[in-house]
């Protein structure tokens, strides 16, 4: 004989409140404002670029076909946030020599 485990399901509210978006702010690659983001996707706008010059020298880290020794990337494509001397290191008690190192995805 066994048994089988069968919680109940919550019951959920016949509805659930409404909520506003009162502000909204962003920015992507390729869109400073969500009026751009969103002319880019349904225009279906790709803001994938090569690596910009200003970011690096991506011709140092590159190889299509990289053997394990040479450690380069297969990539040279990214997606990249224009204007990035605007970061306001100050704003997130970030002095501007760790900002010039930050990986952004540790912001």
């Amino acid at each position: 004989m066994t048994s089988k485990h069968n919680p109940q399901t919550p019951s959920l509210p016949d509805k659930t409140p409404d909520i506003a978006i009162v502000g909204l702010s962003l920015r992507f690659p390729g869109a400073d404002n969500k009026h751009q983001f969103w002319h880019n996707l349904s225009h279906k706008i790709s803001s994938i670029s090569e690596v910009p010059v200003e970011r690096w020298d991506w011709k140092k880290y590159y190889d299509p076909k990289p053997d394990k020794q040479a450690q380069k990337s297969i990539s040279k494509w990214g997606g990249f946030i224009g204007d990035i001397a605007g970061f306001d290191a100050g704003f997130f008690a970030i002095s501007p020599k760790e900002a010039q190192s930050m990986d952004p995805s540790s912001a």
